[in-house]
């Protein structure tokens, strides 16, 4: 029959045990803001043993200091934050997410430095907001079926927002393809001097309030069904609009010097819905 020293013992024995799984645990979870969102900076990623940062546990991530590519061994081909979970939303807080790629010319003509690494990569449907994307060896941002909100994304070797259903309040400048690439809605950006299209929707679009200036393509195409209503476009070396035909129909916008200057069309394809300036009369 068990003493009571050997009972007590045990007791204490199994107390210090808890104790140590409990320190372990702790240890091991990832760092939490009081708010509960969990933090990325620098230091955490050299930490985890370098670039790409990969989130594979659901819920929201914040960065407390800007994140800078350069430092791993093969920069132009290097991820920033790679996302294998279902459900993230990435807050930039206002840092940037720095690679090596130097893209140059008005709009741009060619980019140095330049790969596969995004600033942020995800199939998964993610939310990126608030903050900046620069010098990306690929794209700045893939976020397929995803939502990319109030971000900067300038300077990239390729596409500056690839795939996201939803880009909106974003400034996207001088990449190395298209400024923004993706299916459904694009809504209240600036997009600038990039290399081939400002805008480009494949499916379901809704292109709306946009301005779309100096791009080295069309300004706004849409190639199969949408709406494109109350943007700007100016200054593009194509078309201000590029629509497929009889399925785009467009309304309320702004089309000033495109194609080549102000004596030539600014639309092809897609139908006139009404109050469409073009060179400052109304579209035909």
């Amino acid at each position: 029959m068990e003493s009571e020293r050997d009972t007590r013992t045990g007791r204490r024995c199994w107390k210090a045990g808890l104790l140590l799984l409990l320190v372990v645990g702790l240890c091991a979870a990832p760092a939490l803001a009081s708010d509960g969102v969990l933090e990325i900076n620098q230091a955490k990623v050299i930490k985890a043993g370098g670039f790409p940062y990969v989130i594979s546990q659901n819920g929201s991530y914040r960065l407390t200091s800007n994140l800078d590519v350069t430092i791993a061994a093969d920069p132009k081909n290097t991820a920033a934050i790679e996302v294998v979970a279902l459900d993230a939303t990435i807050d930039l807080n206002g840092f940037s997410i720095l690679g090596p790629a130097v893209c140059s010319g008005i709009p741009v003509t060619s980019c140095s430095n330049t790969g596969t690494g995004a600033g942020v990569f995800s199939l998964n449907g993610i939310v990126v907001r608030n903050g900046t994307i620069r010098g990306m060896g690929g794209a700045g941002i893939v976020a397929i079926r995803g939502s990319v909100e109030r971000v900067h994304v300038i300077g990239n070797g390729s596409d500056g927002i690839y795939g996201a259903a939803i880009v909106m309040n974003c400034n996207v400048e001088m990449n190395g393809q298209s400024g923004i690439y993706t299916n459904g809605l694009v809504i209240g950006n600036s997009v600038m001097w990039n290399k081939a299209d400002g805008i480009f929707v494949l499916l379901e679009a809704t292109v709306s309030g946009n301005n779309s200036s100096s791009n080295g393509r069309n300004g706004i195409t849409v190639s199969t069904t949408g709406v494109v209503s109350n943007n700007t476009a100016t200054g593009n070396a194509s078309w201000g609009l590029s629509l497929a035909v009889n399925t785009v129909g467009y309304v309320g916008n702004v089309l000033y010097n495109n194609n080549g200057g102000i004596a030539n069309p600014q639309v092809v394809g897609g139908f006139n819905l009404g109050q469409n300036l073009c060179n400052a009369a109304l579209c035909p």
